[in-house]
């Protein structure tokens, strides 16, 4: 839901279910944003978190700071749901989104969905997204060397 919301190149912060529980703060702990101070949750947050729900928004939100990485870098297309030719940031998530569920083995780990992003990108674009997905993930802990739960920043070498 989160971006099937955004509708310009200016990724905004998206609470989520507010009107599930009639409460502007919704149904997550945090807004999904690509801001630490308004959502600090990181890879690491996941040793501290023993729901399904509360562990799957971290990963909603490191796809989110995907998201606004690569239509940083590409930007926006307003047809993109309905131009699949696009180029624009917002197509190349949505096609890497999906060609990354195909890619991840059954009951995938942060690590494993995370290596099928970057897979997808060298599938379908041939690695030309490398740097920025990497950049993204690693700026939430999911690094090159990020293990058990332990945050990692470092991206590989040349991004």
């Amino acid at each position: 839901a989160s971006w099937l919301h955004q509708t310009t190149s200016s990724t905004v912060d998206f609470v989520m279910g507010q009107w599930v529980i009639d409460d502007s703060a919704g149904i997550r702990s945090h807004p999904y944003s690509t801001s630490a101070s308004t959502n600090p949750l990181r890879y690491s947050s996941v040793k501290t978190l023993n729901e399904v729900h509360n562990i799957g928004e971290v990963w909603a939100n490191m796809l989110h700071n995907v998201y606004a990485a690569l239509v940083s870098a590409h930007g926006y297309a307003s047809n993109a749901r309905t131009t699949p030719s696009s180029t624009a940031g917002n197509s190349v998530f949505l096609h890497l989104f999906i060609d990354a569920l195909a890619l991840q083995p059954c009951n995938p780990t942060f690590l494993t969905a995370r290596d099928a992003w970057i897979q997808a990108d060298a599938n379908r674009y041939s690695g030309a997204n490398k740097c920025t997905i990497w950049k993204a993930f690693a700026s939430r802990g999911l690094g090159v060397n990020a293990a058990n739960h332990n945050d990692d920043s470092t991206v590989p070498s040349g991004c």
